[in-house]
């Protein structure tokens, strides 16, 4: 099966990023493609670039010398489902010139259509109706972005909205294979409607680089609007800002990821990797270090159902890196989103939730730092079955820190803790609606004058429809108590005051 595509001379600009394009008409194959064909060397310090991209634009099937070095001076980019693979073992592509705001490698799916709601659409429903479904088709993407912003937004800019695949289209109506997980109201809110056609990125065995640690203010690698794609044993270096960016992409797995970025604390992102505004992100078996962060689920409309399991992410001891730097977590829109068996090392947080319906369960933190999870914004925030231990050197101060911005409920069931030098549970919020502690374990070496609270607050704050029951607290230095700032006399709640 044949495409034809045309390229001309000069630059083409997309999304703020440039990149090199040839001047030929050529026909895509499915044919197994080299660089090497197109005069790469792959073993010299000379720029591969041209046959890279030559290599990129005529094939969906490009194969990559094992063990090669390919040095390039331009961004690379490719607009059609493509397949990257290697003839054995990892190839590196190593970005020689360093600019500000440019990416090494781009998957780029342009915009199909753009439409906006016609009539309003509640959640749990599976079509919208829009003004105009020409260009729509089964299997395109469609991002959905209200005019309303986001429940827990405090930037001015974080929106309603989400991601879908469109099952069928009729008259007007488009279906998704997926229901609404908000709801859009055409009066007094504008619904923009985004499409993309279904294309996919397959990468496997492959480095990206920088010759240094290097603040581009963008990504190293950057996916767009990709269709269950997949990442298997892909590597970045060097992008003290961010490794990989999957922006709004459905279904994509990566497995095995390296990343080593060279974060410093004048960076406010250092993710390894970072999901924005996806669905069904799924990122397991891989390893981060000199990063702020190894995994980042957001997007100006909220990532959903994204899963991140039996990851490593070692960080540098607390205060160190920018604030709010953590092994984990969800930074600014987030949707049921799930972290499981993963291990963090150092940094201020092993795990840091801003959305709704966050869980962190079954997960492993380790080292010197503020608490093993925060709360900063957002509700539902399910905390199981998790295990901290100083084996590797230094205490966490606490097991939770609510930080002053949150206002919902807090879940806390079977974690284990040692050992903790303050509070099992820190608030820092006056909005913090409720607790749920059942079957915790701490061990404390404490050695203030005061006691280590189970639950403490910084602030006088009354909650509702809390429970504690059957937490331990082991003292090795110290005194211990149950609860301070707390006003627990709703007959809503149910407490033991057992500790």
């Amino acid at each position: 099966m044949k495409s034809i595509y045309k390229w001309t001379v000069g630059a083409m600009v997309v999304c703020g990023f440039q990149f090199a394009t040839m001047d030929h008409t050529f026909a895509l194959t499915d044919k197994a493609v080299t660089p090497e064909q197109y005069g790469a060397n792959g073993s010299d310090n000379l720029p591969d670039t041209a046959a890279l991209q030559r290599a990129l634009n005529v094939s969906k099937n490009v194969v990559l010398k094992g063990g090669a070095t390919y040095y390039i001076n331009k961004p690379l980019t490719v607009d059609h489902t493509i397949k990257i693979t290697t003839t054995g073992g990892k190839a590196n592509i190593v970005k020689t010139t360093m600019r500000n705001k440019e990416v090494a490698f781009t998957f780029h799916n342009e915009t199909t259509f753009n439409t906006v709601m016609w009539d309003s659409a509640k959640k749990g429903q599976e079509y919208i109706i829009v003004y105009s479904t020409k260009g729509v088709k089964a299997g395109d993407l469609v991002h959905l972005k209200s005019s309303k912003l986001w429940k827990w937004d405090n930037r001015g800019y974080l929106s309603k909205g989400e991601l879908l695949r469109v099952s069928k289209v009729e008259k007007n109506k488009i279906y998704f294979e997926t229901p609404l997980r908000d709801s859009y109201y055409v009066t007094g809110e504008k619904v923009t409607v985004t499409g993309y056609e279904d294309k996919q990125l397959i990468m496997e065995n492959v480095s990206f680089s920088y010759p240094q640690p290097f603040n581009a203010n963008k990504p190293l690698v950057l996916v767009e609007a990709a269709t269950n794609s997949k990442l298997e044993n892909v590597e970045v270096r060097n992008s003290k800002t961010l490794g990989i960016l999957l922006d709004r992409t459905y279904k994509t797995t990566v497995n095995r990821m390296y990343a080593n970025l060279g974060t410093t604390k004048d960076i406010n992102s250092g993710y390894g990797i970072q999901d924005y505004g996806g669905l069904y992100t799924r990122v397991t078996n891989s390893y981060f270090t000199n990063v702020r962060r190894g995994i980042d689920f957001s997007g100006v409309t909220p990532s959903r159902s994204g899963y991140a399991a039996n990851n490593t992410a070692v960080g540098p001891v607390r205060y160190t890196l920018a604030s709010g730097n953590s092994g984990y977590g969800t930074h600014s829109t987030a949707e049921d989103i799930l972290f499981e068996d993963n291990t963090s090392v150092n940094f201020n947080y092993g795990y840091i939730s801003r959305g709704d319906r966050i869980t962190i369960r079954n997960n492993t933190a380790y080292g010197t730092m503020t608490a093993m999870v925060a709360a900063s914004y957002g509700d539902h925030i399910n905390v199981y079955n998790n295990f901290y231990k100083n084996d590797k050197g230094g205490n966490a101060e606490q097991f939770l820190r609510v930080v002053k911005t949150f206002d919902g409920n807090v879940s806390l069931r079977h974690n284990y803790a040692g050992v903790l030098t303050g509070d099992f549970v820190q608030n820092d919020s006056p909005y913090l609606k409720s607790l749920q502690l059942y079957r915790n374990r701490a061990i404390f070496i404490h050695k203030a004058s005061n006691p280590a609270y189970l639950i403490k607050s910084l602030g006088s704050v009354k909650l509702e429809n809390t429970l504690t029951q059957d937490n331990l607290m082991t003292m090795r230095v110290g005194k211990k108590a149950f609860s301070s700032g707390f006003n627990l006399t709703s007959n809503t709640n149910k407490i033991d005051w057992k500790y």
